[in-house]
Parts: C-alpha cells; sequence; structure tokens
C-alpha cells in the first residue's frame, strides 16, 4: 500500500542511486541524515529539525512533508550523492526556507545533483489514494 513511509523509502531510494538494484543497506544511512544547521559561534553544522516539518531526520521530514504535515507549501529534494548531502527547501518565493541533512562540507570537481520539486504532487495523489481506500 502507498503511505507516506513507504513512498519516502522508494523516492529516495530512486535520487540515491542510478538502478533499484544498487539499494542496500546505504539507504538507511541517507534515511537517517539528520537535519543540521550552521552555528554562527562556532562556524560549524550543528543537530537540529527541519525548517520545513520540526523533524529531526531525512526520512522523518520527508514522511511528514508526503503526510501533508509542516509548512512546505511548493517543497523540493536535492541530493548530492557523493557528499551525503540533501537538502529539503520550499521554494514558494512567500515561503521560502530550507534545511540541509547530512554534512555539506563542499566538494571540489564535478558535483552530480538529483532534483526532485514534485513532492507536493505526490502528497495530493496519496492523500486521494488514502481516501481512495477509506470508502
Amino acid at each position: 500500500m502507498a503511505t507516506p513511509a513507504s513512498v519516502s523509502v522508494m523516492l529516495l531510494s530512486v535520487l540515491v542511486t542510478d538502478s533499484l538494484s544498487g539499494v542496500d543497506e546505504r539507504l538507511y544511512d541517507w534515511m537517517g541524515l539528520r537535519a543540521q544547521h550552521m552555528s554562527w559561534e562556532t562556524g560549524k553544522l550543528k543537530d537540529g529539525h527541519c525548517e520545513l516539518t520540526g523533524e529531526r531526520t531525512l526520512f522523518r521530514a520527508m514522511q511528514a512533508i508526503l503526510a501533508g504535515r509542516g509548512v512546505a507549501t511548493m517543497p523540493q529534494i536535492t541530493v548530492q550523492r557523493q557528499t551525503n548531502f540533501v537538502k529539503l527547501t520550499d521554494v514558494d518565493p512567500n515561503n521560502h526556507c530550507e534545511t540541509w541533512f547530512g554534512s555539506h562540507l563542499g566538494s571540489h570537481g564535478i558535483v552530480h545533483n538529483v532534483e526532485f520539486s514534485r513532492l507536493f504532487d505526490l502528497q495530493c495523489e496519496l492523500e486521494i489514494l488514502q481516501d481512495g481506500n477509506r470508502s
């Protein structure tokens, strides 16, 4: 059954691998990435909460967005595979906010970003499916 949790796992699997046959324990590492915020006192990243959902881990934040919880109106996810870095962003110009997950320490050379900006559409589809299952 399609649930916010199962769709979050499937979407993240597609974003972090070239092939679903390549999904392994690394997926759990990605799902457990913690929300990070810059400490202005130390200049270093520290654990925090997602600004879009209030959740601490990437998996829980994605699940919350797909369940319609949180403040995001136009959510987007960007994955940098080389650095184990993910950014959840609300790209709505009236409500822009973002949270980093993982340790974005910068990278050298070519960086491959994978982006998915239709999280809101997935959220709507899940609501329709869940309403249909209740009938």
